[in-house]
């Protein structure tokens, strides 16, 4: 399929919730477009972009009903540290802060789930409520920087192919302005509300507002009637650094 059907074919998609494809190329590049190409030839299943939350994950209400504490704790966080990777080769300003409260590598193994007792300490309403959360493997306050944009990337395969990423919008300035692009369509950003969407999948973020963007980011363990992840490496060295070191 050329490059030019493609856009075409994906642009006509009737999607629902604010999900389409953005034409200006903050939210994409040619390397994107690549992807498409991959999954046409290989033939191989293929999990969705974005879910509905209420379908696959009903439990997530409890955030949405303890919304309030959440972002006072979000707010009164100081002690934010620059996420470890690079990811900003498509340019802009490069703001990304996270406050991690959980990690578990692989996401497979529940043995290996860590809380951070430093960030758990200072966020003690947050930490309990993510506690009554069944298949958490991840979690963490994220903060996207005035006119920030990340560049296209993929998920670890020992956390990613193993669960579905949600973004819980604590604190979203603008209208359409701050979302997510996952392989060719984006959702929006707004507070109170949910996404969910496949980490497995080539996909960034952008903020395209003065004001900072807060989001509360958690991951959940796929549901078994859902293919598995297709990111390929494991998590890297950088970041086993900023763990051992960023809260100590």
């Amino acid at each position: 399929m050329k490059e030019n059907d493609l856009r075409d074919e994906i642009e006509g998609l009737q999607l629902v919730d604010k999900v389409n494809v953005h034409e200006r190329s903050v939210y994409e590049s040619e390397e994107d477009w690549d992807i498409y190409e991959e999954y046409e030839e290989n033939g191989r299943p293929i999990a969705p972009e974005y879910y509905d939350w209420r379908e696959i994950y009903p439990e997530l209400q409890i955030l949405l009903d303890n919304f309030d504490d959440i972002l006072q704790e979000a707010e009164q966080v100081s002690h934010w540290k620059e996420w470890p990777e690079n990811h900003y080769r498509e340019g802009g300003n490069q703001d990304w802060k996270v406050f991690p409260f959980l990690h578990c590598f692989p996401a497979n193994d529940t043995s290996k789930l860590t809380w951070v007792p430093f960030t758990c300490e200072l966020c003690p309403k947050t930490t309990t409520l993510l506690k009554q959360i069944p298949a958490l493997r991840t979690a963490l306050f994220s903060r996207l920087g005035p006119n920030t944009s990340l560049s296209t990337h993929t998920g670890w395969e020992d956390l990613a192919n193993f669960v579905l990423r949600v973004h819980l919008g604590l604190k979203v300035p603008g209208h359409e302005k701050c979302g997510l692009w996952v392989e060719g369509k984006v959702e929006y950003h707004k507070t109170r509300h949910i996404n969910v969407f496949d980490d497995s999948k080539r996909h960034k973020a952008f903020n395209e507002t003065d004001e900072e963007r807060l989001v509360l980011i958690i991951d959940l363990e796929r549901p078994a009637d859902i293919p598995p992840g297709t990111a390929k490496g494991g998590h890297t060295e950088e970041l086993d650094l900023f763990i051992s070191n960023a809260f100590c």
